[in-house]
């Protein structure tokens, strides 16, 4: 609740009048309970039963899961657009950690810095790097990226050296260098309103900055 207060004064004599204003005490948000199927919550009545049941199906974990995805992904915006944009709209409409299913594969997505954390550092040895290691593994062997635990520790030290504060004000600079000269050469286009074709240019800075990085 809130108050008003108006005062006045009358030959010396002065009143005060006081209003007090009744705010609705705001709606509690229910606890959502879970997937039973796509689009169907898991029913408040018997809902630890329903929810035991749900964890047969790849979205039973308790997080939201996303609607009309395939439908999405039939518009032309969407097919054109870089991944993160309609997985960042997904993320306003369903929260920091939800299913996303496209036809029989389904994939959890985490967004929440709070949950990362979990995975990554107090419980890591419970995750997998799952489609990602397998993507990579032709690629990388058993690299960077897909490199399992035991192999990882070994050559953490190693790579340690890289992550040097020194090193990276020197990465800064070179990246620096890179977005000036990017800036340079779109500056004509914005001079002049012309349309410019960003994603190329974009991966062109992203090329240049690899080669200067890596190949010096």
């Amino acid at each position: 609740s809130s108050s008003s207060t108006s005062s006045s004064s009358s030959r010396g004599r002065s009143s005060t009048t006081t209003r007090a204003v009744i705010e609705d005490p705001p709606t509690k948000k229910a606890v959502y309970r879970g997937a039973l199927f796509p689009g169907v919550e898991v029913p408040e009545l018997g809902a630890d039963a329903w929810r035991a049941i749900s964890k047969v199906f790849p979205w039973g974990n308790g997080a939201p899961v996303t609607e009309g995805v395939l439908g999405d992904l039939l518009k032309e915006s969407v097919r054109a657009a870089p991944l993160f944009i309609p997985l960042y709209d997904y993320y306003r409409q369903y929260g920091g950690v939800y299913n996303l299913g496209a036809g029989p594969k389904w994939f959890v997505v985490v967004s929440d810095p709070v949950v990362v954390r979990y995975m990554f550092k107090d419980n890591a040895d419970a995750f997998s790097k799952g489609i990602l290691t397998d993507i990579m593994e032709p690629i990388m062997g058993d690299g960077l990226i897909p490199a399992p635990k035991e192999l990882w520790a070994k050559r953490r030290p190693v790579v340690g050296s890289g992550f040097h504060g020194a090193w990276l004000k020197h990465m800064v600079k070179l990246f620096g260098v890179s977005a000036t000269a990017l800036a340079d050469k779109l500056a004509p286009s914005a001079a002049s309103g012309a349309t410019v074709e960003i994603e190329s240019e974009l991966y062109a800075f992203a090329l240049d900055v690899i080669g200067k990085a890596v190949f010096n």
